[in-house]
């Protein structure tokens, strides 16, 4: 458990950076924060996550029937969980404090693979596996859309550039 936090984590911070050193990636956008909006950070702990559910279906130990319904629980959790204790605890600092929004993404990393045990030690059942496929398979396909074409609702505005996914930021500039 230990290891894949650190792992997820891990990649999930590297993600971060990835649309600034790979700017010409189209498909490298689908998978790294293109902004810093809320919805794109969402995607910092729903690939990881989801990545770490793959692999460990591939450990015979931890499959079982129900798994994938598990891993689609426990991806679409790790998308949940951001956006609905960021938001409030934003509202209580009244501004933006780096150290606490950087240790909620890690909070969340640690309970969502920390919940994944606890139902792979206990053969919890959630969801038939279909349904996580058909689950997981929707939610690609929604962080893919999104990522290109993001509605203009708070959730994807980018609080710095005041932007909704645009890919030319500052640091996409030429220097003139």
């Amino acid at each position: 458990m230990f290891i894949s936090f650190i792992f997820a984590s891990t990649l999930g911070v590297i993600l971060h950076f990835t649309h600034q050193w790979f700017k010409k990636g189209i498909l490298i956008h689908i998978f790294s924060a293109i902004n810093e909006s809320t919805w794109e950070h969402t995607k910092l702990s729903f690939y990881p996550i989801l990545l770490m559910l793959i692999i460990h279906y591939f450990i015979p130990s931890i499959n079982y029937p129900g798994f994938i319904g598990i891993s689609f629980f426990i991806s679409f959790l790790s998308i949940i969980l951001i956006p609905l204790l960021y938001y409030p605890i934003r509202a209580i600092n009244k501004r933006e404090i780096p150290f606490v929004s950087i240790s909620l993404y890690f909070f969340c990393m640690g309970i969502c693979l920390l919940l994944e045990y606890y139902f792979v030690n206990n053969r919890t059942y959630l969801l038939p596996d279909l349904v996580g496929i058909i689950g997981i398979i929707f939610m690609f396909s929604i962080y893919t859309y999104f990522t290109y074409f993001p509605p203009k609702i708070f959730l994807f505005k980018d609080p710095i550039f005041k932007k909704f996914g645009e890919f030319k930021q500052d640091f996409d500039k030429k220097p003139s």
